[in-house]
């Protein structure tokens, strides 16, 4: 039967390889691409998918049944026969009635008054699951519950450029005076002015690893994959964090948020709406720009979406409906890596995530004494930078209620 398990529990690994594979696929295209994969990508993920939760609960009733086997083989190699599972001390309640100075009396005058059934009950002790009983074994399911944390929010909503140099450098222009203006016949033209300056962004990394042992890895096939996937995600966390609101001191990355020339509108004594609207005009007027998202922090959303008229009727939309995810014909986005009462209005096309590589896992026993401990250290490693074209398609929104 153990045969038998470590064949099921090698067929799951293995499946589970393959699914991360496909997993991977979509990794590598991001979120938008990935939606637009071929049909038979989709059948061909939810395909394997099937299989591993079907070998998954295979090897959950197969361990369930091995593990019995042991627990009663057990019991069997110790000679025990049912007689010997009966505590020798204690007798039966009949026995003891018995027994008692009321019938063993040779005369049969004893006095039934001095019987009192209670003693013997008392003398019992009550057998339950949690104390002088047999505890149930209780097996996992295989449900792995993840802990609370924050999801790369912005980050799949802008453009990713994949790059071979350890810096993002590009050209802008910085001076651009226009003189053009009618004239008259055979009068001269005005000259122009134009200027381009180089600018470079850098390119950030941002690891992260745990250390685990042989035996963890070696006895739990899913536990690599389980410690693999936290790591890409903790990674795609702060990439996401440091695009958003990087403070630029390096290694960190500016974010938009704290972009050089970002514009900035007050909401003052406007209400939240108007603020965003002077935002949103800001970035065409001053930034040239087409403002095309709104990111908002949670709390921010939840006050906005429960505005209401003095008469109690919601602005945004009847509580029966779903939550707004639109204001002013702009998408918006929840991002809790902004401070509450701080917003952000950009045009997404001037604000590029620059990949150097894409997410990469690596495993090493080399490091310190982890060879001679039996110790592996998993590293989940991204570099990639922000490149900031134009500071102004962007405009934060501070001062909300």
């Amino acid at each position: 039967m153990l045969t038998q398990l470590n064949e099921k529990g090698a067929a799951l690994q293995a499946k589970r390889v393959e699914l991360k594979g496909i997993l991977d696929e979509f990794e590598k295209k991001g979120s938008a691409q990935a939606y637009d994969m071929g049909g038979q990508d989709m059948l061909r993920f939810k395909a394997v998918e099937t299989e591993v939760n079907q070998l998954q609960d295979e090897f959950t009733a197969l361990n369930s049944v091995y593990q019995a086997k042991q627990l009663n083989d057990g019991f069997l190699g110790q000679g025990f026969t049912p007689r010997d599972l009966i505590p020798a001390s204690r007798k039966s309640l009949a026995d003891q009635v018995i027994e008692s100075k009321v019938l063993s009396s040779k005369d049969r005058e004893y006095d039934f008054k001095d019987f009192d059934i209670r003693e013997l009950l008392e003398a019992k002790a009550t057998m339950t699951t949690s104390a002088n009983g047999y505890p149930p074994q209780v097996l996992r399911d295989g449900t792995v519950v993840p802990a609370i944390s924050r999801p790369p929010q912005l980050l799949d909503y802008l453009i990713m450029e994949p790059t071979t140099q350890n810096g993002i450098s590009y050209m802008r222009q910085s001076v651009r005076t226009n003189t053009a203006a009618a004239k008259s016949e055979a009068a001269a033209a005005d000259e122009a002015t134009i200027t381009y300056a180089s600018v470079t962004d850098i390119i950030s990394k941002i690891p992260v690893f745990i250390p685990v042992t042989d035996e963890q890895l070696e006895d739990e096939p899913g536990a690599r994959s389980l410690v693999e996937n936290d790591l890409i995600l903790m990674v795609r966390q702060e990439l996401d964090r440091q695009v958003t609101v990087g403070d630029g001191s390096a290694p960190n990355l500016r974010g938009i948020y704290n972009a050089s020339s970002v514009q900035t509108q007050a909401r003052g004594s406007d209400v939240t709406m108007d603020a965003i609207f002077k935002a949103m005009t800001l970035i065409r007027v001053t930034g040239r720009s087409n403002p095309g998202l709104v990111v908002l922090h949670g709390t921010d959303h939840q006050n906005l979406a429960l505005t209401r008229t003095t008469d109690g009727l919601y602005i945004l939309g009847n509580p029966t409906d779903s939550a707004f995810n639109r204001i002013w014909g702009l998408p918006v986005v929840m991002s809790e890596a902004l401070t509450v009462t701080n917003a952000l209005v950009l045009d997404p096309f001037y604000f590029r995530v620059v990949m150097r590589t894409g997410v990469e896992i690596k495993v090493s026993d080399s490091h310190a004494s982890n060879f001679i401990a039996g110790i592996q250290a998993i590293r989940a490693t991204v570099r990639a930078g922000l490149k900031r074209m134009r500071d102004q398609a962007a405009c934060r929104v501070t001062g909300l209620p």
